[in-house]
């Protein structure tokens, strides 16, 4: 059982919708992603262990060092699926859910989506909300965004799909820090001039702080960013093979060549200052307080 594509769920969502626009039809991506590789399972709590085991290792953490996380599951219970299944009492199950902020659905076989949804176009103070509550203590690029395509064509009216992803700090082992994600499964879209004017306005107000300065792109498949997008896939396991633009970084589109040298649009800009006015994002700032610094 592979994470995340095994739907245990009853509910069923329609993959064709009817919407305003072309033809009057429109493909439901999320619903169809979920179908493509959804399993049905006979018994949803035998599936219960395997779950538990796989979020830990999809979080970069061996099997021998869960103990070290829930002390109440033992190196002992852990041998077997049928040992472990009587340690995963409701009180381990909440405590491992609230660890990795995931669903305790998921955990349980009943839902395919790991992840609560998390949204903020056109309401970009909710990215700062969850900003605010993170704990990024010692952690690199808090922020990251993922992309199917590398050249960042505004012009170009292909689909150039988005998504956000905040990383905090879950816990420590040794030197070694164990990250948990926070993931905006808006679909936002870079062709589409009010999804990029607002990305630039958000990454604009977080580079001022050090710590936030640097967002990171990593290029994945489509496959990819949906299965993270659905919140149906751990981001860890995408973000460690996926592949780094290290020529460019998100906050170089929204920053005046005089003040980066490695600007990449400063056209746009003019109208990124003026969302920012409009939302008054700067005055909902300061009302709340400063955000959480890694390196305080």
């Amino acid at each position: 059982m592979d994470l995340g594509y095994c739907d245990m769920s009853k509910e069923r969502e329609d993959i064709l919708e009817l919407k305003p626009g072309y033809l009057g039809i429109s493909v439901n991506l999320r619903a169809a992603w979920r179908r493509a590789f959804s399993k049905k399972t006979p018994d949803p709590v035998l599936g219960v262990p395997e779950r538990f085991i796989k979020l830990f290792q999809y979080h970069g953490v061996a099997v021998s060092q869960i103990p070290r996380l829930v002390p109440a599951v033992s190196l002992e219970q852990l041998l077997s699926h049928e040992k472990l299944l009587s340690a995963l009492t409701p009180q381990v199950i909440q405590k491992t859910a609230e660890l990795f902020r995931i669903r305790r659905e998921w955990l349980e076989g009943t839902s395919a989506e790991a992840y609560e949804n998390l949204w903020c176009y056109k309401h970009p103070e909710r990215f700062f909300e969850e900003i605010k509550t993170m704990d990024v203590k010692g952690v690199h690029f808090p922020v990251v965004a993922l992309c199917t395509d590398p050249n960042f064509d505004a012009k170009r009216y292909k689909r150039q799909s988005m998504v956000l992803v905040l990383r905090e700090r879950c816990a420590d082992l040794g030197e070694r820090q164990v990250l948990r994600y926070r993931i905006f499964n808006d679909e936002m879209d870079w062709s589409y001039w009010k999804c990029r004017i607002q990305i630039k306005a958000m990454i604009r107000l977080l580079e001022p702080l050090e710590s936030f300065s640097v967002v990171p792109l990593f290029c994945v498949s489509e496959k990819e960013l949906e299965a993270v997008e659905s919140g149906c896939h751990i981001p860890h396991r995408i973000l460690a093979k996926a592949k780094r633009l290290h020529d460019v970084s998100l906050e170089d589109f929204s920053l005046f060549p005089d003040e980066s040298a490695v600007s990449k649009a400063g056209e746009e800009l003019p109208h990124v200052l003026e969302y920012i006015k409009a939302t008054r994002l700067e005055d909902f700032l300061e009302d709340l307080g400063p955000l959480p610094n890694p390196y305080a």
